[in-house]
């Protein structure tokens, strides 16, 4: 047991600061890549975009639940009882948490276009770029949010035996998970999406081939459809044990 005398409470409070601070980046990174996912409807709109746009709004409450924890709430209260504890050992925190206000995402509109289609490829492979890139920068923020909560344990269970440290990186892991999720349902979906438009151009490229050849590749095209949709479900069945801490 550590001799609570010994315990740099500013040292615990500026800790608390920079996991707020890292946190709220990586809501801020999340956001943009929602932002990007909404904006990309200019370039690929119809069911299998709404299909996507399903699973993502799925992850929305969760996301904003893991928000208020790893920005706002845990950070707040690891200050806030560093200051009281030091109070109670005649010391002084003289260090300030910096606070941070989480972010509430909205749910992202579907297109509402049924069976039409717009899929432009190399708008769209930039877009699933742009918003990979925002996802692989939260989540690294995350996993420096998660070291520095990490840091902290050993000194904080010798104070309050307080279990929100583990708490924290927990969450920071669940959005992490989340972000996973997120982006390999998008990876799917288009890579089927293109995959379903080839072999659709293909038949309509060997309208004088016999019926059963043009049969057999329509009949391939509504499959990798429906694989499509197999790999959204699955995605937002992932989600959902993310969500849901069921591992």
């Amino acid at each position: 047991m550590a001799n609570i005398r010994e315990i740099d409470y500013d040292q615990i409070i500026t800790k608390a600061s920079q996991i707020a601070n890292d946190a709220n980046e990586m809501q801020k990174s999340i956001k943009l890549a929602f932002e990007k996912i909404q904006s990309m409807s200019n370039n690929w709109f119809g069911n299998s975009y709404d299909n996507f746009i399903d699973t993502v709004n799925m992850s929305i409450t969760g996301l904003n639940n893991l928000f208020e924890i790893t920005v706002s709430d845990i950070p707040h209260e690891i200050a806030a009882k560093a200051k009281s504890y030091a109070a109670s050992n005649q010391a002084v925190a003289s260090v300030n948490l910096k606070e941070q206000v989480a972010i509430i995402l909205a749910k992202i509109p579907i297109t509402n276009k049924g069976a039409k289609l717009r899929f432009k490829s190399s708008e769209v492979s930039t877009d699933q770029a742009g918003i990979k890139a925002k996802f692989e920068s939260a989540k690294s923020y995350a996993d420096k949010a998660k070291a520095v909560a990490k840091s902290l344990s050993a000194d904080w269970q010798s104070i309050s035996g307080d279990t929100n440290i583990e708490e924290l990186v927990q969450a920071f892991i669940r959005v992490q998970g989340i972000i996973k999720a997120l982006s390999e349902a998008l990876d799917r979906q288009i890579s089927a999406q293109i995959t379903t438009i080839d072999t659709i151009e293909r038949a309509s490229n060997n309208v004088d081939k016999p019926f059963g050849v043009l049969s057999t590749m329509v009949d391939t095209a509504v499959t990798s459809a429906k694989l499509a949709q197999t790999d959204i479900e699955q995605s937002a069945t992932d989600l959902w044990i993310n969500l849901l801490g069921k591992n």
